[in-house]
């Protein structure tokens, strides 16, 4: 599935574009490789601050393949994402 991921450079470059500044961007995923990627693209971006990623985040809701996975053990991991705001 990864040529069908979103989260890619231009994706990233027009997340820059068209969020406002202080911004939040939460992307979650069940996949590390892609939690890996997510990470290393965004932090890349002088654009964007993140925060360590968490594995639970209150009050943000579940899904069925949330509820599916973490049944079968698997771990959530919940990234967040600010838009630097210009000095």
């Amino acid at each position: 599935h990864a040529k069908y991921r979103l989260i890619k450079s231009p994706f990233v470059a027009q997340l820059g574009r068209i969020l406002k500044e202080g911004g939040e961007l939460c992307i979650v995923t069940d996949d590390a490789q892609y939690s890996n990627q997510i990470m290393k693209l965004l932090n890349a971006s002088p654009l964007f601050r993140s925060t360590p990623y968490l594995t639970q985040l209150d009050g943000y809701g579940t899904s069925y393949f949330e509820d599916l996975w973490r049944g079968k053990n698997k771990e959530i991991r919940y990234h967040i994402f600010f838009k630097e705001t210009s000095s």
